[in-house]
């Protein structure tokens, strides 16, 4: 234990761990990851508390668990109601994100809006911030996450759990990732998708991973393939029966493999989800797995494949491993591809026919099975054993948790307002403004007007670069002339200024008129209401001499 486990008062510091869903019985590898790295830190000598919700289902946050306190494994966990939402909203912006149509910054609100929230959890937050060294925010993408760095961004670190999907490329979450103190990343595929694929500029980052235990015990293969009548030429599968994760395909090349080269090879699923409509005798279902249960599946396997395309670390990978069973990921994943190339550990494949002939050098060179498992093996026990994980874990808590220099303050300042000032927000704020410009039905905008707008709102030049065209050493020149002119007026700065100015002369000459007419418009509709209200009043002394007019305090 290191003095940094204590506080200028002698007592252990306090680490918050916030996720949605917490407890021995929910299932999600970013909760089970929460879970683990709250008793690693325990076990460590630090004071942790968790913060969840009563929820234990992400399909209708239903408040299954009593609110209060409890503890679990020893961790404190404090659970908070879940907030009234519109679970519709949020299944019509997937559809929408799904569909790869746009989704305005406004919409990308309201979705985190309308996940799962708790106004209870985020005032606890902020009446004890103080109280703690950090908070630990997962996975991105709801609104216990976003909601709660916005209360305590000072003291916020994320474990993001990214991969390649839609709302991952929503400017909301780029913002989430950018506001936190840091970034705890699982693999360096998922720090570069962040930073190569999304943009998201935050200098804390660093990668900590899930941890095993290089004692894990070892499976009872033949037990397993016993008590379910499975031959030794089995390939498993653990994790949900759905469609995100890629299991129909699976199914898919199975199938396909089997009718070319009939044989003893069968699929066992194990996992819930979705039904497989596919009625072979070697396909089997085997439904949820206990720990024990899970081991003994991956020692009686001769391989493990996990399809999906959509992780960011991929626990069940990891387990198969540590029973010395190679792997079959899909190579579209660059997560699990990464764990392959790095270990050894395994086949990747991005068609039938690469799956087909994974499977052919699999059942026909064992030796090459056996070694690749072993490797596989190695690799856990070298990266991902729990006291290298927790090491880099709170280095990681150490490091960004430190008081910000001014510099680092101005920074995180400046990328902010970058963010405010985002080509995907200024969109959304022009349009918005058109659309009360178009409100004047009568004498609104033109078609024609809008995408004159639009087009003249790109001013910068991002093409842009310093050239010289003297020849050998032109670019040198280039270069020179760009380090030694930075502080004065480029050439490209007179063309942005002159677009900049077109515009705003556009703006001006297109929209306050349209404005103006609606304005007016509105000012006539207000006159006719009261004249409507005056004529009405009229009627009713006419038809009872003894109505009074109602004065402005009633409440009538």
């Amino acid at each position: 234990m290191t003095e940094s486990l204590y506080n200028n008062n002698g007592a252990a510091e306090r680490i918050g761990l916030v996720v949605p869903r917490y407890g021995i019985d929910v299932v999600g590898g970013a909760e089970q990851h929460m879970r683990s790295w709250a008793e690693q830190l325990l076990a460590r000598g630090y004071a942790v508390e968790v913060f969840t919700t009563c929820t234990n289902n992400m399909l209708d946050w239903n408040n299954y668990y009593e609110s209060g306190t409890t503890t679990i494994n020893g961790v404190l966990v404090r659970r908070f109601r879940t907030d009234d939402v519109d679970i519709g909203q949020v299944h019509r912006t997937a559809r929408k994100a799904f569909a790869e149509v746009r989704v305005t910054y406004n919409e990308q609100l309201e979705f985190v809006r309308q996940s799962v929230n708790s106004q209870e959890l985020y005032q606890y937050l902020r009446d004890h911030h103080d109280e703690f060294r950090c908070f630990i925010f997962a996975p991105y993408l709801f609104g216990t996450t976003y909601w709660g760095v916005r209360t305590v961004p000072d003291k916020a670190l994320l474990l993001p759990c990214l991969h390649d999907e839609p709302f991952a490329r929503f400017v909301t979450y780029r913002e989430l990732l950018e506001q936190v103190r840091g970034v705890l990343f699982n693999t360096e595929a998922e720090r570069r998708f962040a930073s190569e694929q999304l943009g998201v500029v935050n200098p804390n980052t660093t990668l900590v991973g899930y941890g095993f235990d290089p004692s894990t015990p070892r499976g009872d293969g033949e037990r397993f393939r016993t008590k379910h009548n499975l031959p030794p030429e089995t390939m498993v599968y653990v994790g949900r029966l759905q469609g995100g994760k890629n299991v129909p395909l699976l199914v898919d090349y199975f199938a396909r493999y089997k009718n070319e080269r009939p044989g003893p090879l069968t699929l066992a699923l194990c996992g819930e989800g979705e039904v497989i409509q596919l009625a072979r005798p070697d396909i089997v279902e085997l439904g949820f797995l206990s720990d024990d249960e899970k081991n003994d599946a991956y020692e009686a396997a001769m391989v493990f494949c996990q399809p999906s395309v959509n992780e960011s670390f991929s626990i069940v990978i990891m387990e198969a491993w540590l029973q010395d069973t190679p792997v079959i990921v899909h190579g579209d994943c660059a997560v699990t591809s990464e764990h392959v190339y790095l270990s050894g550990g395994g086949w990747t494949f991005r068609s039938y026919e690469e799956f087909r002939a994974v499977l052919d050098q699999m059942l026909n060179e064992p030796s090459i099975r056996e070694a690749r498992g072993h490797a596989g093996h190695q690799y856990v026990l070298q990266k991902y054993s729990w006291d290298a994980v927790t090491d880099r874990l709170i280095d990681g808590i150490e490091r960004f948790t430190q008081p910000l220099s001014l510099r680092e303050q101005l920074s995180r300042r400046g990328i902010q307002r970058v963010l405010e000032f985002s080509q995907e927000r200024f969109e959304d704020l022009l349009g918005q403004v058109v659309a009360r410009a178009e409100s004047d039905l009568a004498q609104g905008l033109s078609h024609s007007q809008i995408d004159e707008l639009r087009e003249a709102a790109h001013v910068s030049m991002p093409e842009y670069q310093v050239q010289s065209g003297a020849p050998v050493v032109g670019d040198l020149i280039a270069s020179v002339r760009q380090n030694l002119t930075s502080h004065l007026r480029e050439p490209y700065l007179d063309p942005i200024i002159e677009r900049q100015e077109h515009y705003n002369k556009l703006l001006v000459d297109t929209l306050l008129p349209a404005l103006e007419r609606s304005l007016r418009s509105q000012q006539r509709l207000e006159r006719q209401v009261r004249l409507l209200e005056q004529q009405v009043m009229q009627l009713k002394k006419e038809h009872n001499p003894t109505y009074l007019d109602p004065s402005p305090s009633d409440d009538t």
